[in-house]
């Protein structure tokens, strides 16, 4: 379905209506025709399908109703970034899936307690890799201070595949590469990860990073780039 932000005519318009898919680059908006994707079903989208179902079902099986209730009332405190840049709400049932869905991943407890106080958590503004031609291995640096970096937290790293330093824009697709559990002694920064997709001199490796808390929290993607060095 399509977002519209309504105005004298359109003043932007995201997502898909018909046959016909809205969207906007650098140059400005854009229409194209939709087509319909191919559906391998792969082992993967077979195991993202079975994970959004489980998460289901532990929202309405697993949960008490006053579990479902402090879901609902963190998200009616966490305000969520739409496609159009406009301030929108999430279902409790959404924001405990995102959080389980990643919980489980990374081998951690189910968040039956939602979080306590509303925002999702902060940006690493020391987030940095650096990817190793030799070795076909990058390093991500991160802050160790993050509530993340804590016992049952987790920070999970995806790669995207390498490209020449003049493609500004890179929208996927990404493979996760490995995570960095939270402990009691918090993990040491830079962590070290095998690349999925190899690289070369002159390429650079879209990373994205996401953090989640022992509270529940689970951050938005974000994005660092990787310049290749021998």
């Amino acid at each position: 379905m399509a977002l519209i932000l309504p105005a004298q005519g359109i003043a932007d318009i995201r997502g898909s209506q018909g046959g016909t898919v809205y969207s906007r680059n650098r140059y400005g908006n854009y229409v194209r025709n939709r087509t319909i994707p191919v559906n391998p079903n792969t082992e993967k989208q077979q195991s993202v399908r079975a994970e959004f179902r489980w998460a289901a079902n532990a929202w309405r099986d697993g949960l008490t109703d006053a579990d479902r209730l402090s879901w609902e009332t963190y998200a009616s405190i966490t305000p969520w970034t739409n496609k159009l840049g406009m301030l929108v709400y999430l279902s409790g049932q959404a924001m405990f899936m995102r959080s389980a869905i990643i919980s489980v991943q990374a081998g951690l407890n189910l968040p039956a307690d939602a979080p306590t106080t509303g925002g999702l958590p902060s940006v690493d503004t020391t987030l940095a890799a650096s990817a190793d031609i030799s070795d076909q291995d990058v390093d991500i640096t991160f802050d160790n201070t993050k509530d993340w970096a804590a016992a049952g937290g987790v920070m999970t790293i995806h790669q995207g595949i390498p490209h020449p330093s003049s493609i500004a824009f890179y929208g996927g697709p990404w493979i996760q590469i490995g995570q960095v559990l939270g402990n009691a002694t918090p993990p040491t920064s830079p962590a070290t990860k095998t690349l999925y997709w190899q690289t070369a001199t002159g390429l650079k490796v879209p990373i994205r990073v996401r953090f989640y808390n022992p509270d529940g929290k689970l951050s938005n993607w974000q994005y660092t780039v990787a310049s290749s060095v021998a």
